[in-house]
């Protein structure tokens, strides 16, 4: 099985990341910049968007899928040329 490397898994540790280094750098210059709140907020939307998208992608694939079964005119079989 080949191994791909997905970007969007890499997505919630590199926020994670960016919001302690906004953090660090924040009490550092002892500016107000850095928001608990807000860090939390946008994480949670990012969750929401996967998880939107995940079910979106779902019920296309069941949809196409349905589709296809019950009224394709034709069916081209998959080989190991493709």
């Amino acid at each position: 099985m080949e191994m791909k490397l997905h970007l969007l898994a890499l997505a919630v540790p590199a926020c994670i990341f960016f919001v302690l280094l906004e953090r660090y750098f924040s009490q550092k210059k002892e500016c107000a910049f850095y928001s608990a709140a807000e860090a939390v907020a946008n994480l949670n939307v990012g969750i929401a968007e996967r998880l939107c998208a995940l079910l979106t992608t779902g019920i296309f694939t069941f949809a196409f899928t349905w589709v296809h079964d019950h009224y394709a005119l034709f069916s081209i079989p998959s080989t190991p040329v493709n």
